[in-house]
């Protein structure tokens, strides 16, 4: 009796889910209005044991000149990461999110959810973006954290797990408030990315979304898809971006 007792306590010690919390700071966006940023944000990782995870963003709270709005706390629910060299990945679209305690009546789910997360045992980051509401939809997104975990792809050439790095930036190049391009760039989608490092510190504080960086198969003629195109708006600190699905269908997401 004292054996299977034991083996049942073990049994229930393997099934049990992990949490770690991470405390840290986090940008919250909901819909047009400026981000709200706070240092003591409170993100939440449940290792399911089977590679599977709950990533928990706790009270998404945006202000408003003097509102202060609690959209809730969201999880996504049992995502697949990958872990490589002591750091896990999650990189996951088109995902449903549980909300509790929205400030929307009625609201307990969010839809249309893009989700990035990377952390270790140390630290954490992490980022989402979904629809909420009941008659009408809205974006709310938020960024947890900092993104200083080393990147894999390194420029090194690509594989199944370790996609090439396309540089599309030459050597010494700087930018003058000039447009600046480069054509005849082969990428292959499937094993390659572009990677660039954009200086934003130029852009009007006065003017709307500036576009910062566009690629294409041809950008003068924008119904000849397919077009990705980053816009941002240095006042309200917001990175919008904007892609051509096809003719005539575009799509926006801001982060």
């Amino acid at each position: 009796m004292k054996k299977i007792l034991s083996l049942l306590a073990l049994l229930v010690m393997t099934l049990t889910a992990f949490a770690t919390d991470y405390t840290g700071h986090r940008t919250v966006i909901f819909g047009v209005n400026p981000p709200t940023e706070s240092d003591d944000a409170v993100l939440t990782i449940t290792d399911n044991g089977d590679n599977t995870f709950n990533v928990t963003f706790k009270d998404v709270i945006n202000v408003d000149g003097s509102y202060t709005d609690n959209y809730g706390t969201y999880t996504f629910s049992n995502v697949a990461g990958t872990t490589e060299n002591g750091v896990t990945t999650i990189d996951l679209s088109n995902l449903s999110a549980s909300v509790e305690k929205c400030c929307f009546e009625g609201v307990t789910e969010a839809s249309e959810g893009v989700l990035f997360a990377k952390f270790n045992a140390e630290k954490a980051y992490a980022r989402f973006s979904a629809k909420i509401g009941t008659w009408s939809k809205y974006t709310i997104s938020a960024v947890f954290g900092v993104d200083d975990f080393e990147s894999t792809g390194g420029g090194e050439p690509g594989g199944e797990d370790k996609p090439a790095i396309v540089d599309i930036v030459e050597e010494g190049f700087k930018a003058t408030g000039e447009s600046w391009k480069k054509e005849g760039v082969a990428i292959d989608w499937d094993t390659q990315y572009i990677a660039a490092k954009l200086d934003l510190s130029t852009c009007k504080t006065s003017s709307g979304p500036e576009n910062v960086l566009a690629v294409g198969t041809d950008i003068t003629g924008w119904n000849d898809g397919p077009h990705y195109l980053f816009y941002y708006n240095k006042a309200a600190k917001v990175l919008q971006y904007n892609y051509l699905h096809s003719a005539n269908k575009s799509y926006n997401r801001g982060f």
